[in-house]
């Protein structure tokens, strides 16, 4: 699936913050807390530490990945634990 949204930077001088809309006029700020040099995947938050969400190009991320990516949302206050795990086996 796939949805269209609208996305822009508030302050320049404060990088990995987004505001994004999916529904106009209202729009929510997101944080990219880690992206890998290849693009690979990315650790997304909301601005309020209640959102995260961890995107990637591929099914699946290694272990040493995702224990990465969860140490870093642990170190930036992100409650990893309520994170919900989708089964990507059907995306395949």
């Amino acid at each position: 699936r796939s949805k269209e949204a609208v996305a822009n930077i508030p302050d320049k001088t404060k990088p990995g913050h987004l505001r994004v809309s999916f529904f106009r006029p209202f729009y929510s700020d997101y944080r990219i807390l880690k992206v890998a040099e290849d693009y690979s995947y990315a650790l997304v938050g909301g601005s309020d530490g209640r959102y995260l969400w961890i995107l990637s190009r591929t099914p699946e991320l290694s272990d040493s990945v995702i224990k990465t990516l969860l140490g870093e949302a642990s170190f930036r206050g992100y409650d990893t634990g309520r994170l919900t795990w989708v089964d990507q086996s059907l995306s395949k």
